[in-house]
């Protein structure tokens, strides 16, 4: 049948990035990789600088509300942080020695979206996008709605879109990450979440690994509703992403 080489093509390339996830969870993948640089930092030890990178910013932020208000510290404000917490990793596959289960707020300092409602929209402006701007593994500022300078900067103020950031696609078309790679400000609908990764991890991992197989299976998992299918917010921060060794001057595996 003319449909039969296409649709037999797409199972044979589902079946191999199959192969490919389980080949990299098991290790096989990065077993020469690892064996050339039994010296690189354990995931554990790049794990315990990111939450340290974490913690630092959250408390940097908190002595800025602070300070805006006019207000000392009180004497336990640094109590009112939240650790996060490990996932259960009972039912995971095993890792290779060295690397760790981990959810994604482990690796950003910020993960969020905008709470808020659709915003009023002008002739020209700022860009807003939406998930359909999401296309082929990166944003495509074109034929959008547009936003003014005002309503951008608050839309902004607390997490403010940056070059490296990670967008993710969270109703439809969900379960699509894709990296921030331009510096023209823009602004974004609600159903797409914002995460900011740790200085100390490339953006390109945490975007590889919420495109993987992996990623997409817990999406379906927890995808929710009937017109339009939705990863809520809290769905993606249970979310266990492998987290990799990692040595500043080499890169980290593709897998």
């Amino acid at each position: 049948m003319p449909g039969g080489g296409a649709g037999a093509g797409r199972a044979s390339l589902k079946r191999y990035r199959a192969a490919v996830l389980k080949a990299a969870v098991e290790g096989r993948l990065t077993e020469k990789w690892r064996a050339e640089h039994p010296d690189v930092e354990p995931a554990s030890k790049l794990l315990e600088r990111i939450l340290t990178e974490r913690r630092q910013k959250w408390e940097a932020a908190q002595l800025a509300k602070f300070a805006a208000a006019g207000r000392e510290p009180p004497r336990n404000w640094k109590s009112k942080y939240v650790e996060p917490k490990p996932p259960d990793t009972t039912n995971l596959p095993d890792l290779p020695a060295g690397w760790t289960w981990r959810p994604p707020n482990n690796y950003v300092s910020d993960l969020q979206t905008v709470l808020t409602l659709p915003p009023p929209f002008v002739a020209q402006g700022i860009p807003f996008i939406f998930v359909q701007h999401i296309v082929g593994g990166s944003i495509v500022i074109e034929n959008t709605k547009f936003i003014t300078k005002e309503v951008y900067d608050e839309l902004n103020a607390r997490c403010p879109v940056e070059r490296g950031d990670v967008l993710y696609s969270a109703v439809g078309s969900y379960g699509v990450a894709v990296k921030v790679a331009t510096d023209q400000p823009f602004a974004f609908q609600r159903h797409i979440a914002h995460l900011k990764p740790s200085h100390l991890l490339n953006g390109d991992y945490v975007v590889h690994c919420l495109n993987s197989n992996w990623c997409l299976w817990q999406a379906h998992r927890v995808a929710r509703g009937v017109a339009q299918k939705t990863v809520t917010l809290s769905d993606l921060r249970r979310f266990v992403l492998p987290l990799a060794p990692t040595k500043s001057k080499l890169r980290l595996p593709h897998w």
